[in-house]
């Protein structure tokens, strides 16, 4: 319905896995995770990814929590409850401030079938064998 490919995942093990498998161009962090810290997973990504991290929460609503998941490299911050509409409009300038993003051009990766080739990261992976190792 509206063209994007959605993975949900419960904890930061499975995101590390998701993000070590398959090009992620957005991602949303809940900071209402339950035994994990939302935050700590917003700095992690920050520092290895220039991917755009929209934050969502709930009781955190107070302005120095926006600023800190802000600060730490968040693209943007929702409070909830929000609206379907809003939610997808500010998916969509994310996605757009990232395609016009001077890094994202010259982002180094390549897809050919079920392989992906990272210059950057310098990394060949296949879906269905893992990871071949580059010397």
């Amino acid at each position: 319905m509206h063209a994007l490919k959605v993975t949900a995942v419960h904890d930061s093990k499975q995101f590390d896995y998701v993000l070590s498998r398959e090009p992620v161009d957005l991602v949303v962090v809940d900071l209402n995770l339950g035994r994990e810290d939302g935050l700590a997973i917003v700095r992690n990504l920050a520092t290895k990814s220039d991917v755009p991290i929209i934050v969502i929460s709930g009781d955190r609503l107070d302005e120095a929590e926006k600023v800190v998941a802000l600060e730490l490299g968040a693209t943007d911050f929702i409070p909830k409850p929000f609206g379907m509409r809003e939610f997808l409009a500010r998916i969509r300038v994310a996605l757009r401030q990232r395609i016009s993003s001077p890094r994202t051009r010259e982002q180094r990766s390549f897809r050919f079938g079920a392989w992906k080739l990272s210059v950057k990261q310098r990394r060949l992976i296949c879906a269905e064998r893992g990871e071949v190792k580059l010397t």
